[in-house]
């Protein structure tokens, strides 16, 4: 029986999410499709931007509820209709940034994407003329958690941190919006790239610190990698940031930049697992198997 997929749930936050091929990339059926009719669905997509004429919608849908999970669970004010499904198990399957579990929850991380170049990556790596780089640079457009600003202030005291998005911004964002984030960050030996909390539900993970590692800077990670994540990325080159490690992480960095050497050898480090490829092809194939999987035939 083929999908019928449905979205709800986005139209808020991100309406253009139903009209990408991030889920439909996995179908295996020639059948299954995308349908904006509901009453020509079997499979209801439930994003985090649920608002409350949606409930009645969900609460009486028959067919399949799967919870797309983009932002992290019960930290955001407009996430708590999502929230609440999820913490009444009013849903058949959970899939996106979250941890595999057997048979419920399907690991789909936003940073994803099968063109994704580790061996470049890391050649880039061990051959970019570090003084040619500027020393840390954080973008970002808020910082909710509190998992950015403290550290960006005590880098502050030692150097500059250059901020081209809305936080603490002090240049401007053009070269950014021009050329993108991930080729904006090859400029710099650090890169302050928190995810927005540090507590978030198992498995949780964006693009934050895969752009970084494709740039070649040295992440300042305030987050989690859970078992798959550690065999994409190299966990030795990644100053992991937490809310009593500030000062700590603070000094390590400046150590780096007073030690040449000691610099060296840190950042030329290969910041992908040789794993990486097997790891996130794993990702891909769970998610394909789940879809070819989830309505069996008639």
């Amino acid at each position: 029986m083929p999908i019928r997929m449905f979205h709800i749930g986005f139209e808020y936050g991100n309406p253009q999410f139903p009209r990408t091929n991030m889920l439909s990339q996995f179908f295996t059926n020639s059948d299954d499709k995308i349908v904006f009719d509901i009453r020509e669905s079997n499979v209801m997509v439930i994003g985090s931007f649920v608002q409350p004429n949606d409930m009645p919608i969900i609460m009486d849908y028959k067919g399949t509820k799967i919870l797309y999970v983009g932002e992290p669970i019960g930290k955001f004010g407009f996430t708590r209709f999502f929230d609440e499904i999820f913490a009444r198990n009013m849903y058949d399957y959970t899939i996106g940034s979250i941890a595999n579990k057997p048979g419920k929850w399907i690991k789909y991380p936003i940073y994803y994407s099968t063109t994704i170049g580790f061996k470049e990556a890391n050649a880039f790596i061990s051959t970019t003329r570090l003084e040619k780089k500027k020393l840390c640079t954080l973008i970002s457009r808020h910082d909710h958690g509190n998992t950015r600003l403290p550290i960006m202030k005590e880098l502050s005291k030692y150097m500059h941190v250059v901020c081209p998005g809305k936080l603490a911004n002090n240049c401007s964002s053009e070269e950014v919006d021009r050329i993108g984030t991930p080729e904006y960050m090859k400029q710099f030996i650090f890169n302050i790239c928190s995810e927005n909390f540090g507590e978030c539900h198992p498995g949780y993970i964006t693009e934050k610190l895969m752009n970084c590692c494709l740039a070649g800077a040295i992440p300042i990670y305030f987050g989690n990698l859970d078992e798959i994540d550690e065999r994409i990325f190299n966990k030795d080159r990644i100053l992991f940031l937490n809310e009593h490690n500030v000062e700590e992480v603070a000094k390590r960095v400046m150590q780096l930049c007073l030690n040449s050497e000691m610099m060296q050898q840190f950042y030329r480090q290969p910041a992908f697992k040789e794993t990486a490829e097997e790891a996130l092809k794993s990702i891909g194939d769970g998610v394909k198997t789940f879809f070819k999987d989830l309505i069996p035939p008639i």
